[in-house]
């Protein structure tokens, strides 16, 4: 007698909680929360630094201007990011980069409380804060094999990137509403410790995939020319590179001047959170 198939809404809950089951794994419970924190604090810093522009300024260009510095850092380190995640332990690396950005996040806040904040320096801290993003982000995404290995990697990636996405629609308003209620320096203090706690959680997560992958011999530009030649040659990673370009060019940027459309409405710095969200 031939067995019944069991009805699409139990083979589909089954996929569910055998995708959810990866949040079992301790590793990737650590990682899971530390992506949220890092997120957090980047949204943290993109809402307080859009914010303070308008504050010092009050002038788009220059919001612009802060948003280009930052763009043009991501554009030119993120490359050199995977070189660096295939030649140094991942796990280190991210503690690394988390740190920066927790250091500049508190001392940027501390110039802004104590009144010595000025714009030359928003733009200096917009690259450092530039360049350790764009470390973390890719190196972030390779750290998932790392810590939960080949079986699992393919359950890890999409949970993982729910990090991402929920943040990106909480971090925002909440951005906002701290700014609004107690000012720009307390958003920065917030992202300094998220940045901590993230690095306390990434410390906490063991290596189980490999760490390294390309042997010392070959320079880095040759490591990064070859990369970009195999992408450059590989359709579906051509096509990959667009999509992901698109937004970027046509969605993001647009974030911090929705401070100054904040404004022109008569609203504050919990509408431009609502208007980011």
């Amino acid at each position: 007698m031939q067995e019944t198939p069991p009805p699409p809404y139990r083979s589909f809950a089954g996929r569910v909680a055998h995708s959810y089951s990866v949040l079992r794994l301790r590793n990737f419970r650590f990682l899971f929360l530390s992506n949220i924190c890092v997120n957090l604090a980047q949204w943290f810093q993109l809402i307080g630094l859009g914010w303070l522009v308008l504050q010092l300024t009050g002038s788009a260009a220059q919001m612009g201007g802060i948003t280009a510095t930052q763009g043009v850092s991501l554009l030119i380190t993120s490359p050199f990011a995977g070189v660096l995640s295939d030649r140094l332990p991942r796990r280190t690396l991210l503690m690394a980069t988390t740190a920066i950005n927790a250091v500049q996040a508190v001392a940027l806040a501390t110039l802004v409380a104590t009144g010595y904040g000025h714009l030359w320096q928003l733009y200096a801290f917009a690259v450092v804060g530039g360049i350790a993003n764009s470390i973390t982000q890719p190196v972030r995404q390779a750290f998932v094999y790392d810590a939960v290995g080949r079986e699992a990697v393919a359950r890890a990636v999409p949970i993982n990137n729910l990090a991402q996405s929920g943040t990106r629609a909480l971090g925002p308003v909440a951005a906002g509403i701290v700014i609004g209620f107690t000012g720009s320096s307390t958003a920065f203090y917030v992202q300094g410790v998220l940045a901590l706690l993230a690095m306390v959680l990434t410390s906490r997560i063991g290596v189980t995939g490999q760490v390294r992958a390309v042997a010392g011999t070959e320079s880095p530009f040759e490591t990064l020319t070859r990369g970009l030649r195999y992408v450059a040659g590989t359709r579906a990673l051509r096509e990959q590179v667009i999509i992901q370009f698109i937004p970027v060019m046509l969605l993001y940027p647009y974030v911090q001047f929705l401070a100054f459309f904040a404004v022109q409405f008569h609203g504050g710095a919990q509408t431009y959170g609502v208007l980011a969200t």
